[in-house]
């Protein structure tokens, strides 16, 4: 019981406060499509809209549920759900296809993360 409690991790965010000019709003974190670092804030990318959180990409990968969010490069955590395609490159990093034809390179770094998606 006591190792079941020491490596408990919340399941993550259900949603995102994004605070605009005159309100807050609410991000489903299932909406969420890929996520970018932009200096000391974060970009949520949803569909065709982008939405700037006060939030490091550190913070925000310690609470996001592991098995929904993948983090690919120091810049870009994605929802794995949302992945098309992973296509190899040279030098053992990959290029990730998301929905709506965005394509996010991975980073040295984070190739071990992919090849687990993948199943190698």
């Amino acid at each position: 019981m006591e190792k079941l409690v020491a490596n408990y991790r919340p399941a993550g965010p259900e949603r995102f406060v994004v605070r605009k000019t005159n309100h807050h709003e609410f991000v489903s974190a299932d909406s969420v499509n890929w996520i970018e670092s932009a200096d000391n804030y974060i970009e949520l990318h949803c569909g065709n809209k982008t939405h700037l959180l006060n939030e490091t990409m550190s913070r925000i990968e310690q609470r996001l549920d592991p098995h929904k969010f993948l983090r690919i490069h120091r810049r870009h955590i994605v929802n794995a759900s949302r992945i098309l395609a992973v296509h190899p490159l040279a030098g053992g990093t990959y290029e990730i296809e998301m929905q709506h034809g965005v394509r996010l390179t991975s980073g040295r770094n984070f190739t071990q993360a992919v090849r687990l998606l993948i199943g190698r």
